[in-house]
């Protein structure tokens, strides 16, 4: 009865000149719960638990009030699992360190490092330490960047490569597991220098 009886005092008042919106709030989280139109005249009594208060424009149910001020809810946190995903999929970036030796200009890219490519990574590079060498059995054998283009690798700079492709990978499974679980993490870094 009392909740009809504040939709017709609601109708009644948002008809009457001067009509504005007013955020119903939760007393004890400091939740807007609803929005209503409300001349501030007209007499109305909140549900039990609520208090009435003029909202700005854009102000929604799942704000907050507290302090004489409205706050926008937080934005959620994005999917660990997203955010995983589009980092494996922005690659490793290679650089040469100073002075290398091993690496060369030729191979420096962003490599994909998903899944699939992960899973390739270690297939050439299990085969290389098995002793079955390079795929295509040649000095160097071709390896594409997240571009598609093909960087020339030898098997001892692949060597170098599979291993940090392996623990950025790694991190980020890591980070994303933790973060899933509600703790605090950090995604790996995006480049590593080859020497």
């Amino acid at each position: 009865m009392r909740a009809l009886l504040l939709a017709a005092l609601l109708w009644l008042a948002s008809e009457a000149a001067g009509a504005a919106s007013y955020a119903l709030i939760d007393q004890t989280q400091g939740v807007v719960v609803n929005i209503i139109e409300w001349d501030g005249v007209a007499p109305i009594l909140p549900p039990a638990g609520q208090s009435i208060m003029q909202a700005p424009d854009g102000v929604g149910i799942g704000w907050f009030y507290g302090n004489g001020h409205f706050s926008p809810p937080a934005a959620p946190l994005p999917d660990p699992a997203v955010q995983m995903q589009a980092l494996l999929v922005a690659g490793l970036t290679v650089q040469c360190a100073a002075g290398a030796t091993v690496c060369t200009s030729a191979i420096e890219g962003t490599y994909s490092v998903d899944e699939n490519s992960e899973l390739h990574i270690n297939n050439v590079y299990s085969s290389i330490k098995g002793g079955d060498g390079l795929p295509g059995g040649g000095q160097t054998f071709y390896f594409k960047d997240i571009h598609g283009i093909g960087h020339p690798f030898t098997a001892e700079q692949f060597l170098e490569f599979a291993p940090a492709a392996r623990d950025f990978y790694y991190g980020a499974s890591v980070a994303e597991g933790l973060l899933q679980a509600g703790q605090t993490a950090s995604w790996p870094a995006t480049a590593v220098q080859l020497p």
